[in-house]
């Protein structure tokens, strides 16, 4: 069996068992020796031997073929070896089959096989025991008493051997004794290393200092010149992990110990043991664990992390520089044992370059050294280390280190040893408290250089950090490089997208601006906050807004925000020079956009402060770039290397923004969510913030006027208007409660502009949306009354006063409906202010308005005012007939007269003769200027006191007041007035019943027959009468309208015999029966027979009627044809007789040749009412009898001697044809010779007048008729 194992050189466990069952059957009672067949031993090495010639051959040259057969040992050697490589096993026979006592190692051999992993052989092991010598009998026996625990675990082994010999006290003199022999063994040089491996290996638990130090002396010593192997390996590797704390605690500088330690550390090759890699200096850093570092005496630890460094640095075992790392951060270590390795790399000098002032320049080479590379390697152990003591003894060396690598001139390749010095000056900044630090220690400089030289990004993020944490620590050094600092951060690192970059950034701003703020550096911090607001657009959205909210909130955002705001402006105004864009209207530039979202992010109170500021700033600008102060500070924009355009459009966005950012809804939403206390709060800021608006607009104003005609005219009218869009936005700002809260501290403010804008936005208020105000909110109006009124009493401005009165009016419209007797102050202070007489002008005007106003809101509760201003009211409208041009107290005078008859007309009678005496010559002075807009509302009004005095004053007292009226306009000969006079009487009469025109006959007839008396009584002028008289009849004719049949006849009849005693009243008469005429239409010729006679009469003799004036002829005889016509015309029912025939027809034909005022007025007087009059007449016959006989004396008339009377009767005949058609023809033969005469007629005229007569008439009558001449 076994020559078939070594046949297939299978050389694993099982081999190990088989030798040994094999040996133990060939054993008797004897030895091994005696029992074991040579030809056994012979067979096995004679297949090695053909197996492995080469190495057979090597190693058994010089060793009897004799006594190969007959050595028995070499099974066990063999099998305790545990390593079946050729080499080895060839080694293994080398050793055995040499002249050497067989029997000293046997017992040995089994103690190393009692060690065996498998517990089969374990067990055999137990069984060859008894058949050994007896030289360590005394020890197997000791380890057979514990036969199951080692056949249970073979780590027993170790343990049990560890107590029998080194712990136990009894029995001391045989552990010793046993215990020297095996180190004796071990020691050695005649001990085969397997051997000495199998005993270390039991031996595991062993660690007195003594003995350990004994191993590692003989091993090093062993080891120092040799080759190792894989078993040499496994001896160091036992030895190794004897070195605890106890072992090392007592080591020295110059113990073998020590010498062990830095024999184990460079050895560099990587075996396999037990099919594991094995790297011998990871081993011994796995020992080194935290409890053996901690034990290990200073100066060994200096030297052991030196040579750890160096290890680092020349080797690249991954594990290895992971496993130093591992070491130094569980270290607790002090910063003096490693100091030396970095002062040994800043006092590397190169020899190759030098400067040009002779200095040693640093190169590559450098880089290669051992010194450096260490330095290198203890940079990134402790980079992140937190417990070192005495850090700062290393910051000099730091700094040190930093200067060598910022000494290259090449950077690129030292970026990396920057970084880590930099992150260890980082740690010990944030790790040392800030009193351990020496200023002189920390060189900020150098960090400064480490931005400027690199083009690193990793490089510049550790060099921020490290400034960041040196601001506290070297504040005034950090504020002599700031502007160095944020100058890098702007053109470089803000612009990254990433968490890293953002972290850095946080931490500067955190640290550094609080410095700024600090130190007051006013100038500093608007060149850092330039820097940012450059690069406001590169900065990546998603973090745009939490960076600038944390610069900002570091800077001190309640005093510094408006200054990022205007630097915001500033770069718009450049952008936009510069790219020469022009931006949409109402598009905001886009850094002004970023800074609308920035401001949101902070209170409103942080806010509404920075607009007071921007608004401050504003005002205190000029309004030309050319009067900036040369010599101002250069901190603020805008500069005096603006344009002119430049400066107006930095001033236009300034407004523009704030307006932009008050109307904003996020800012309203926020100002709406405040509570009453933070509301409190911030009603100063809505006082000085409107007040400096306020000052502005007055400015602007003032520029705008005086600039009307210059280019910037537009430019002007623009931020006028902007401003007020401010001004508006801040209003609807307010709350009800904050609104009244603000107007009421600026109605006290000592400015007047201030208190007239705050009563307009008071005004502007009033007048407007009142939804948001609360019941509560309108009756705290009230506490606005007494300041308003205290202005109005005590102030000289005229504007101001009359702004005072329309919010006294306001008020008192919008409160007094709920509680009216409230506001009877206001009415008697008012009142007060009219009687005073001191106002004129405008403010007289205003305070009538005001007046006015408030009776018409407090109507009854008002009445006890009224004697104490009315009679100084009568007496400013009694001036205003002497007004020859329109004016705002005329037009207020009147609204208040409107206003009145609303509120308390009932109440008025004592002062309604005056009211309506003034009314009227108003009406009469102004009601003509329809053609000018700018009188329209004058005339509105003024028709408004006529329609009001018509519907609200009883008839009864109209009536009577009207005539007193009439009496006191005429005695005053204001004649045009008594026209408006009857014109307020016609709009009551329209509106009366049936019932008031009884109740009022008596009075209203013979105010009538007084009004018809005009004419013949006191007609200064035919003109004049006819003015009157017109209005008059019109009146009348709308109170006939009212009457009833038996009412009009016996009224008309009256008339009719007033009138026949005086020939000019017969022209009244027949202009009023012309008139209703018109009205009645058809039921008026039931009246008109009584006046045919009349008629008649005054037709036929009109040349006798001796009026001293032929324009009363011509009048009269002009009513009268009218009357005729309007009879004909309505005569349905046919109710000319004969008789009437007879009495009408000769005289009204006649009057085509009575030629009373001229030819020429008659031809006129015949086109337009003569022969319409005479054709009404031929239709109203209806008889061609009576047509017959007419038609004939108007063809006589035709033969009158002069040509222009013939012609006026030619007309006649033509329009009676034109209107009769085909009726006509039974009169036309006895027409044709008369025609015919004209035809021939010796005038020119009447012969082509007549053609076309003939011509017109053949059209109507539908017959030639050129055949009848």
């Amino acid at each position: 069996m076994i020559l078939e194992i070594v046949k297939q050189l299978e050389f694993d466990g099982s081999f190990i068992s088989d030798v040994l069952g094999l040996v133990l059957n060939k054993v008797d009672s004897e030895d091994l020796e005696k029992n074991c067949p040579t030809s056994w031993l012979q067979d096995i090495i004679k297949q090695l031997q053909l197996k492995y010639k080469v190495q057979f051959d090597e190693a058994l040259k010089d060793i009897p073929e004799t006594k190969i057969s007959t050595d028995g040992n070499i099974a066990l050697n063999i099998c305790i070896a545990g390593c079946f490589e050729p080499v080895t096993i060839c080694k293994i026979l080398r050793y055995v089959l040499r002249d050497k006592p067989e029997t000293c190692l046997n017992g040995i051999y089994v103690l190393i096989m009692l060690s065996n992993k498998d517990p089969t052989i374990r067990k055999l092991v137990f069984d060859i025991i008894e058949q050994f010598d007896t030289t360590h009998k005394w020890l197997l026996q000791q380890l057979s008493n514990q036969q199951e625990r080692i056949l249970a675990d073979n780590a027993q082994v170790g343990l049990l051997l560890t107590d029998i010999l080194a712990h136990r006290t009894s029995s001391s003199n045989k552990a010793a004794v046993n215990l020297n022999q095996l180190m004796e063994t071990i020691c050695s040089n005649d001990t085969p290393m397997y051997v000495k491996w199998g005993i270390l290996n039991c031996l595991s638990e062993v660690k007195k200092f003594d003995i350990v130090q004994t191993l590692c002396e003989h091993f090093v010593k062993l080891f120092e010149n040799k080759t190792l192997d894989q078993c040499d390996l496994k001896i160091l590797t036992n030895i190794v992990r004897r070195l605890d704390s106890n072992v090392m605690a007592q080591m020295s500088q110059n113990s073998p110990i020590w010498h062990f330690v830095v024999f184990v550390l460079n050895q560099k090759r990587i075996v396999i043991i037990d099919e594991e890699k094995i790297y011998l200096p990871n081993c011994m850093l796995n020992q080194l664990s935290r409890d053996v570092s901690a034990v290990l005496p200073e100066d060994v630890l200096e030297n052991l992390l030196d040579l750890v460094c160096e290890q680092v640095a020349l080797c690249e075992e991954p594990e290895f520089i992971s496993l130093s790392s591992k070491l130094f951060k569980h270290l607790d270590l002090n910063a003096k044992i490693i100091s030396k390795i970095l002062v040994q790399m800043t006092s590397i000098n190169s020899s190759k370059g030098r400067n040009r002032r002779g200095l040693v320049t640093p190169t590559v080479d450098i880089l290669d050294s051992v010194a450096w590379k260490k330095g290198v390697s203890l940079l990134e152990f402790i980079q992140s280390k937190k417990k070192i003591k005495n850090p700062q003894v290393l910051l000099p060396i730091l700094f040190d280190v930093l200067k060598k690598c910022l000494d290259f001139e090449e950077q690129a390749v030292v970026e990396y040893p920057k970084q880590l010095t930099l992150a260890l000056v980082l740690l010990i900044c944030c790790n040392v408290d800030e009193n351990y630090v020496s200023e002189s220690d920390f060189n900020i400089e150098l960090v400064i250089q480490c931005i400027r030289a690199s083009q690193n990004p990793q490089t510049h993020y550790h060099a921020l950090l490290v400034l960041a944490h040196a601001a506290k620590i070297v504040p005034k050094d950090v504020l002599h490089h700031v502007m160095a600092v944020f100058t890098f951060m702007g053109t470089t690192l803000i612009r990254h997208d990433d968490a890293y970059s953002f972290e850095i950034i946080s931490k500067i701003v955190d640290t550094i601006i609080p410095i700024l703020v600090d130190a007051k550096q006013v100038t500093t911090i608007s060149d850092v906050l330039r820097v940012f607001i450059d690069a406001l657009l590169d900065v990546p959205e998603h973090r745009r807004i939490p960076l600038y909210t944390k610069l900002l909130t570091n800077v001190n955002v309640n005093e510094n925000l408006y200054l990022f705001l205007l630097f915001v402006m500033e770069a718009d105004v450049l952008q936009a020079s510069r790219e020469k864009t022009k931006i949409e209207k109402g598009v905001a530039p886009p850094r002004s956009k970023i800074a609308l979202q920035l401001c949101q992010e902070f209170s409103p109170v942080t806010t509404l402060q920075a607009c007071v500021q921007l608004a401050q700033y504003v005002n205190d600008l000029p309004d030309e770039k050319d009067d900036l102060p040369t010599s101002g500070s250069s901190s603020l924009p805008p500069s005096t290397n603006y344009t002119n355009k430049q400066f107006r459009h930095y001033k236009y966005l300034i407004i523009t923004f704030l307006s932009s950012l008050l109307s904003s809804r996020e800012f309203i939403v926020k100002i709406a969510t405040l509570s009453k206390s933070e509301n409190s709060s911030i009603e100063s800021l809505y006082k000085e913030l409107i007040i400096k608006v306020l000052s502005y607009i007055q400015r602007i104003q003032k520029v705008s006027d005086s600039s009307a005609d210059s280019p910037q005219s537009l430019y002007w009218k623009t931020i006028l208007h902007h401003s007020y869009e401010l001004l508006d936005s801040i209003n609807d700002l307010l709350s009800p409660r904050m609104f009244l809260l603000v107007i009421k501290g600026l109605l006290v403010h000592s400015m007047v502009n201030v208190k007239k804008r705050a009563l307009e936005l008071l005004n502007n208020k009033l007048q407007g949306n009142l939804l948001s105000f609360s019941e509560q909110d309108k009756k705290e109006l009230c506490i606005l009354i007494k300041p308003i009124s205290l202005i109005v009493e005590n102030e000289s401005q005229e504007t101001l006063i009359q702004t005072g009165l329309l919010s006294l009016k306001l008020i008192v419209i919008v409160l007094a409906p709920e509680e009216p007797e409230k506001f009877v102050p206001v009415l008697e202070f008012v009142a007060s202010i009219l009687n005073s007489g001191k106002m004129e002008g405008n403010v007289l005007a205003s305070v009538v308005l005001c007046l006015a106003e408030v009776c018409a809101v407090l109507r009854a509760h008002g009445l006890a005012a009224i004697a104490s201003f009315m009679p100084a009211f009568l007496h400013i409208l009694k001036k205003q007939k002497y007004q020859e041009t329109y004016s705002l107290l005329l037009l207020s005078v009147v609204t208040a007269v409107n206003k009145f008859l609303e509120s308390f007309a009932a109440f008025l009678s004592p002062y309604l003769p005056k009211l309506i005496c003034e009314s009227s010559i108003l009406l009469s002075k102004w009601g003509s200027c329809i053609e000018d807009s700018k009188c329209q509302p004058l005339i509105i009004r003024l028709n408004g006191i006529k329609k009001k005095l018509s519907t609200t004053i009883p008839a009864r007292i109209l009536i009577s007041v009207i005539d007193e009226c009439y009496n006191t306009l005429l005695a005053k000969r204001y004649y045009n007035a008594l026209v408006a006079l009857m014109d307020i009487m016609e709009e009551q009469l329209v509106s009366f019943q049936s019932m008031d025109v009884a109740q009022n006959m008596s009075e209203l007839t013979a105010l009538f027959l007084k009004a018809l008396e005009f004419r013949s009584n006191h007609s200064p002028s035919l003109e004049v009468a006819n003015l009157i008289e017109n209005q008059v009849i019109k009146t009348l004719t709308v109170f006939t309208l009212k009457l009833s049949e038996s009412s009009f006849r016996p009224f008309y009849l009256k008339l009719y015999d007033w009138a026949r005693t005086n020939h000019e009243r017969l022209i009244t008469f027949y202009h009023i029966s012309e008139r209703i005429g018109q009205a009645l239409k058809g039921l008026f010729v039931l009246f008109a027979s009584n006046i045919f006679s009349n008629m008649s009469n005054i037709i036929h003799k009109i040349d006798e009627y001796a009026f001293d004036d032929i324009k009363k002829t011509v009048l009269l005889l002009e009513f009268v044809l009218k009357t005729l016509k309007t009879i004909f015309t309505y005569d349905n029912k046919k109710t000319l007789n004969r008789d009437r025939f007879q009495l009408i027809m000769q005289p009204l034909v006649d009057l085509l040749d009575k030629d009373i005022d001229g030819i020429d007025a008659l031809v006129k007087r015949n086109e337009q009412l003569l022969t319409p009059t005479i054709v009404s007449f031929a239709l109203a016959l209806a008889d061609d009898v009576f047509w017959k006989e007419m038609n004939y004396q108007v063809l006589l008339k035709m033969r009158n001697p002069k040509p222009e009377l013939r012609l006026v009767a030619l007309h006649c005949l033509a329009e009676v044809v034109a209107k009769l058609k085909e009726d006509f023809m039974p009169l036309l033969p006895e027409t044709i010779p008369f025609l015919a005469e004209l035809l021939e007629d010796e005038d020119e005229r009447v012969e082509k007048a007549c053609q076309k007569a003939i011509r017109e008439m053949e059209k109507m009558l539908g017959e030639p008729l050129q055949k009848y001449f």
